[in-house]
């Protein structure tokens, strides 16, 4: 917490070769900026970087270095500063959307409606190419993302409710992109001893059907593995 006069804070949170990374902006010369520890115990390296503008190259602030004690392994569970699970929005959304839900899918399911149907994609953003940071609360108040936008507001909704999800980094082949491979973002969520796929940009939206506007069939709320692998790459998952 405190001052600063750089628009864009960098965080590296390390543990042995596990490392998260998030860009902040700040917003009024003020920041104030929770460190979640979700790798169990251990001796984590924290590494801030900064720059006063987006685009430009990140300078060294500072590193220190801190001692977990909590054995618990949290990195699919804990907010981070791109998943901030512990938002109360978010947190009051997620439980309005699962109050008289029973089971993890039926709760999976609510809130992967609610995402579809309110959030829109944006193409400008896409067109244009550019590298736009926007966290899951930026996407809850603004209502407009791409594929890492509903990626983490997915993941803040579940995480607010204790259910494990990741994000996977890789590639999407749609035939709304001319069937060719292109960079893209989506999650897993724990089901039992299962990662189950879900990808909840390519069902957003709705279609227009004799002058109604009507959400769309659904097709990636946990397909089969099959139909999902010819349509997605996976590359990595992302510990945000």
């Amino acid at each position: 917490e405190g001052h600063t006069s750089i628009r864009y804070l960098m965080i590296w949170i390390k543990k042995g070769n596990l490392k998260a990374d998030s860009v902040i902006k700040i917003k009024n010369k003020r920041f104030k900026i929770p460190i979640h520890l979700r790798f169990g115990a251990g001796k984590y390296r924290i590494f801030l970087f900064g720059t006063g503008q987006k685009g430009l190259s990140f300078n060294s602030l500072g590193m220190l270095e801190i001692e977990n004690s909590d054995q618990k392994d949290m990195r699919y569970l804990a907010a981070s500063p791109d998943i901030q699970s512990s938002h109360p929005l978010i947190k009051r959304l997620a439980e309005k959307l699962i109050k008289g839900k029973r089971g993890i899918m039926a709760k999976v399911r609510a809130m992967y409606t609610w995402i579809t149907g309110n959030v829109r994609y944006d193409y400008a953003v896409f067109k244009r190419k550019i590298l736009l940071h926007r966290s899951a609360i930026d996407i809850l108040k603004g209502k407009l993302a791409v594929c890492t936008g509903y990626s983490y507001l997915f993941a803040a909704l579940l995480r607010s409710v204790k259910i494990p999800v990741r994000i996977i980094s890789g590639d999407g082949k749609s035939r709304y992109f001319g069937n060719r491979w292109i960079p893209h973002a989506w999650n897993q969520v724990r089901v039992g001893r299962r990662w189950i796929n879900f990808d909840s940009t390519w069902d957003a939206g709705f279609s227009r059907r004799g002058g109604k506007l009507i959400p769309r069939r659904w097709r990636w709320f946990a397909p089969s593995y099959r139909w999902f692998v010819s349509r997605h790459r996976r590359r990595q998952v992302l510990l945000k």
